[in-house]
């Protein structure tokens, strides 16, 4: 088994996760798995929604191969990070 390189911490996961779902919407647990190449989707999630991202989990369905139907969990970012924009002036 390949390891993974000492700078793909916690930190780096997150930052791909939070940006592909503010790139690409609503995704599946398993797409952002494939995608962001994270092992563990779902515990990540969970630790960026304790930090205050506004992530939004609701069920669904996804198709298989053999044409049927399986339940999944879908993940989609619902606002900006509620720290605000670092570079917004307090002027107005």
């Amino acid at each position: 088994m390949a390891r993974r390189p000492p700078y793909d911490d916690i930190h780096a996961q997150h930052a791909r996760l939070t940006a592909w779902l503010r790139c690409n919407g609503r995704t599946s647990c398993a797409a952002l798995g494939l995608a962001c190449d994270v092992p563990s989707v779902t515990k990540r999630v969970c630790e960026l929604i304790a930090e205050g991202w506004p992530i939004q989990r609701a069920r669904g369905y996804v198709p298989t191969r053999s044409g049927g139907r399986r339940r999944a969990t879908f993940y989609e970012l619902t606002g900006p990070h509620p720290q605000g924009d670092l570079f917004q002036t307090l002027d107005a």
